[in-house]
């Protein structure tokens, strides 16, 4: 005669056999589960990740939790939350090639301090287990029985307070951050609806205090991109800094904050013109004095470090400081400032090129990696593969360098990691022989060097004949109205996302000022040809936020 609580053993043993078979839900008890890293008792592991936690106790994942591996994680995600591949490859690209979901609870890996539903690590409680207190917080914020990013970002803003008077030893660093608005980004957006960018707080319960797939749950028919996700974290993080979410907060109901928004889109429909002509005539001073200083090499030394002027041999080290500074936050920094649509673009850059092996390519100011691992990518999914080719990253600044020497096994572990060769070096003295590669790519670098034009003169002279050149760089916005609010986003946001994120102003001040010193799209083409290179052409994207530039050496 077996003992009840064998018995219920057996009865839970019987579920989770029938549960694995039809992807119904079945929860194992809390005695059974453990979010400590092993090792541990429990027969169970859970993690910090709801989300995740929801696919295990449907059967998309081992119920056990145990014996995940990222592909298996990206499988499911896909499957179940229709996030697309591209993002799906970011969200598990920290992972190991095994791992547990209990793994996830090791502070700092994707484990963080100031969740919205989980007890900070310092409390030493476990961190599988919901904190359904916060948990009710959160769902406080809803406004008509929804959350939204204003909800999210009220929800964030206190947690993060809350945290930082509670917890002495609370840290919230970039890559916390980053994991942090994203899962508040992905709870609207994947397992809410995607249009209205809002999770019933039914909806929301479910998936985060019972770790359930809600019977009605209704993925989204458009696959969730990385630049989708991105671009809402941006604006959650943006809000939470400003304290919007509490103004929203305070009226409790979006129908009485319209008049501020109108207000506010008023006001700044009036400033904005008159801070556009002041960045202008700033822009356009700073570049007619220093046009002459930075093109004539026999006469004036100086030259322009964002609007500033600055002798030519200061302008290195300056530039290098600025960049050493940021080389951690680099990428991280990049999809807050874009909303994730530096990827699209940068997706759109290597699919214009299109890498064909055996290849010889030198992607200069490259230093994370970025557009490496993309043309290497690429080069690998093609019929002949990577063999024979040979992708040169050079960075005037090791920090970056370092930063995409230690990505490049996380990002592409199926690549050889001898395609890559990491090498510091000067855009405008490139320490490579004549005619020695088939693809010279720049992005988001050139605008950085001290004499543009010798940069370009260096990029014809190291390419084979029938080589290209393609760069990518931040450009003019044509349209006037278009250019009124760009400029004071870029202005007024980014040196604060810069402060509040990075806690480094003066870098993305400089940023953005260097921006608005580099030349139009047509006077840059002018330059590309002046160096020798035919068949120039120049593309926009986003209202001609960026420019993507195109030339051959024949």
């Amino acid at each position: 005669m077996f003992s009840r609580t064998c018995c219920a053993h057996n009865v839970r043993a019987a579920q989770a056999s029938t549960a694995a078979a039809d992807h119904h839900y079945f929860r194992p008890s809390g005695a059974d589960v453990s979010g400590f890293p092993p090792p541990n008792s429990a027969p169970n592991h859970r993690s910090p990740c709801p989300a995740l936690n929801s696919l295990a106790n449907h059967g998309y994942l081992p119920r056990d939790g145990k014996a995940l591996t990222p592909q298996m994680i990206r499988e499911a995600v896909m499957d179940v939350y229709n996030v697309d591949e591209s993002l799906a490859e970011r969200l598990t690209r920290p992972l190991p090639a095994e791992l547990t979901l209990a793994d996830l609870s090791i502070h700092g890996f994707i484990e963080h301090d100031a969740s919205l539903v989980h007890d900070d690590t310092y409390l030493e409680r476990d961190p599988a287990q919901i904190n359904t207190t916060l948990a009710g917080n959160l769902f406080a914020k809803s406004m008509d029985g929804k959350l939204n990013k204003h909800s999210m970002a009220t929800a964030r803003r206190e947690r993060e307070t809350q945290c930082k008077k509670e917890n002495p030893e609370y840290a919230f660093p970039v890559k916390a951050q980053a994991t942090a608005y994203g899962e508040s980004a992905l709870l609207l957006i994947a397992m809410g609806d995607y249009e209205s960018k809002t999770v019933s707080v039914d909806h929301a319960k479910s998936f985060l205090v019972e770790e359930k797939i809600p019977d009605d749950f209704q993925r989204s028919d458009k696959p969730i991109s990385t630049a989708a996700a991105f671009y809402l974290a941006a604006q959650i993080k943006l809000l939470a800094s400003l304290g919007w979410g509490a103004a929203v907060e305070a009226k409790k109901r979006i129908v009485e904050f319209r008049p501020q928004i109108a207000m506010t889109l008023s006001l700044v429909l009036r400033r904005a013109p008159r801070a556009a002509r002041f960045v202008r005539s700033l822009s356009t001073a700073a570049s007619s004095s220093s046009d002459a200083a930075s093109t004539s090499h026999a006469g004036s030394t100086t030259t322009h470090f964002g609007f500033q002027q600055v002798p030519e041999e200061d302008k290195e080290r300056m530039v290098a400081s600025v960049f050493h500074n940021v080389a951690e936050q680099y990428d991280v920094m990049n999809d807050f400032m874009s909303g994730g649509m530096h990827r699209v673009w940068k997706d759109a850059f290597v699919d214009t090129l299109h890498p064909v092996g055996p290849l010889k390519c030198l992607d200069v100011a490259g230093g994370t990696g970025d557009i490496a691992f993309r043309i290497a990518e690429q080069l690998s999914k093609s019929s002949r593969g990577t063999e024979g080719s040979e992708i040169t990253v050079c960075d005037i600044n090791s920090s970056m360098l370092q930063v995409g020497e230690e990505r490049a096994p996380k990002v592409l572990p199926h690549v050889d990691p001898s395609l890559f060769r990491w090498v510091e070096g000067n855009a405008e003295h490139l320490d490579f022989e004549d005619n020695s590669f088939d693809v010279y790519t720049i992005v988001f670098g050139i605008r950085n060097v001290t004499h543009v034009d010798r940069a370009i003169k260096e990029a014809y002279r190291v390419l084979k004949p029938g080589g290209r050149f393609m760069c990518m760089e931040f450009s003019q916005v044509p349209n006037p109205l278009i250019r009124q609010f760009y400029d004071a986003y870029s202005f007024n946001v980014i040196p604060l996302l810069g402060e509040k994120v990075a806690n480094d102003r003066p870098s993305y001040q400089y940023l953005v000022e260097s921006i608005r010193q580099f030349p139009p799209q047509e006077k840059f083409k002018a330059m590309i040809e002046d160096a020798g290179f035919k068949r120039v052409s120049y593309t926009n994207f986003t209202f001609g936020v960026t420019a993507m530039h195109s030339g051959f050496k024949f």
